[in-house]
């Protein structure tokens, strides 16, 4: 028994190795030989302008060290294109907008490797586990089980939850922002202008993503498609009625300031209406504790003495 248990154990520290190793190369080494690759291209493209440049490379190609790195980019630029035809660049791209949503400042690449060695973990305790209570069959595969879903789940509700939390905090600094910017626009500042002083006033989630929008409008993009595509990122439906008014209001020569007033009226009219239904379903989600903790400890309470009573009397 203990030699099995010995053997056990080793076969998993060798593929635990194993994983790690393969999991540090596909989430670092992987994606630095890339950029590597993609650096030395660039360079490649520049020298070739070059005659003297083109002349010292011509004569460098017979050499063994350059035809090794040759053999070793073209393997890696075949593997990285491997990888980008088996994963669907639809799933990269919600994972992404996922984690945007969240907050979570990490590449989906990032966010997976994170995920492997978590469940690598995960799996490797519940082995480990396993083995110290010597669990069998259905146990065995319950600790297995749990060990490498737990943890896949785990970052999933943690991602969603942060979405939700990150959302409503920006719905409810939307009509304090939007107060904010009618009253600055109508003191004569201009719209950028008071984005500008909100986003050094203030703080807070959607203050984050009006500073980003203000970047991007500063780097040369129109404010059309900077609102748009801030209603996408911030999966907001407030926020996205609030782009889709300045567009509308940018393309057909809106005033701004009669616009900011309409929308922070109906956002704190949406806020107060949200905040109202919130506490509406709070009544109904208060009986489940209710039922499950409170009702059976007044029953104990009222009919305990009433039991005891009909016990001692032998009845």
């Amino acid at each position: 028994m203990e030699t099995q248990q010995t053997l056990l154990i080793a076969l998993v520290l060798i593929l635990g190795t194993g994983i790690t190793v393969y999991c540090v190369a596909a989430g670092y080494v992987i994606p630095a030989l890339a950029r590597q690759v993609t650096r030395r291209h660039r360079l490649r493209s520049i020298e070739d302008r070059d005659l003297d440049a083109l002349k010292k490379k011509t004569r460098e190609e017979n050499s063994i060290f350059v035809r090794f790195r040759n053999f070793a980019e073209s393997y890696q630029e075949k593997n990285n294109h491997r990888a980008r035809n088996a994963k669907s660049e639809k799933a990269q791209k919600e994972m992404a907008h996922k984690l945007y949503a969240a907050g979570i400042a990490m590449t989906p690449a990032a966010f997976y490797f994170t995920r492997n060695v978590l469940t690598f973990i995960g799996l490797v305790s519940a082995v480990f586990l396993a083995v110290l209570t010597g669990a069998k069959g259905t146990t065995l595969l319950l600790y297995v089980l749990v060990g490498a879903l737990g943890p896949a789940i785990v970052l999933r509700y943690v991602v969603s939850a942060r979405v939700t939390i990150r959302q409503g905090q920006m719905d409810n600094q939307l009509p304090d922002v939007l107060d904010l910017l009618a009253i600055s626009v109508g003191a004569g500042m201009g719209f950028d202008q008071a984005m500008g002083f909100i986003t050094e006033t203030m703080t807070g989630p959607l203050i984050n993503e009006l500073a980003v929008l203000r970047r991007e409008l500063s780097l040369g993009k129109s404010r059309t498609q900077a609102f748009k595509d801030l209603g996408e990122s911030c999966n907001s439906k407030p926020i996205s009625n609030f782009a889709a008014a300045v567009v509308q209001a940018t393309d057909m020569g809106i005033p701004l300031h009669d616009m900011l007033v309409a929308q922070a009226a109906a956002a704190r009219d949406e806020h107060v209406s949200m905040v109202r239904a919130k506490a509406a379903r709070a009544s109904i989600r208060m009986l489940i504790p209710m039922i499950c903790f409170i009702f059976p400890v007044l029953f104990i309470i009222l009919m305990g003495p009433a039991a005891m009573n009909l016990l001692e009397s032998g009845l």
